[in-house]
């Protein structure tokens, strides 16, 4: 169980079983989470890009940007939104936990919990 401070950055149960019973023996798949910072999400990343120097202030303050945007989408498009009466928040709880979310950052962790992948989806919202 994740303790509350350290929450998940999206709803675990987006990540379809099937993809997770696909990975190899050991490896697990789960969201983003603050706590992956010690976890060696950057090493990860430093392998794909470059990064520059992330303290943990950083690397907390973008984690709690990418977490709002989901609470910021949920909030705005549950309010009408040009949708039929009866309709508000209808996509938003299909999609998750009744917000839509916009950052999915996925980490793939050996059995220590050490991060050694990782993959992203960044949801564009169009008129």
């Amino acid at each position: 169980m994740v303790p509350p401070t350290d929450p998940p950055l999206f709803a675990p149960h987006l990540i379809s079983p099937s993809v997770l019973a696909a990975l190899p023996a050991g490896y697990t798949m789960r969201p983003l989470r603050k706590s992956d910072y010690a976890a060696g999400m950057l090493e990860v990343l430093r392998v794909l890009t470059s990064v520059g120097e992330v303290n943990r202030e950083r690397w907390e303050g973008r984690f709690e940007y990418m977490r709002a945007c989901g609470e910021i989408a949920g909030r705005t498009e549950g309010n009408g939104g040009g949708k039929g009466e009866g309709q508000e928040g209808q996509e938003g709880e299909q999609a998750g936990g009744g917000q839509y979310g916009t950052y999915f950052v996925l980490v793939v962790c050996e059995e220590g919990g050490r991060v050694v992948g990782t993959g992203g989806v960044v949801v564009e919202r169009k008129l």
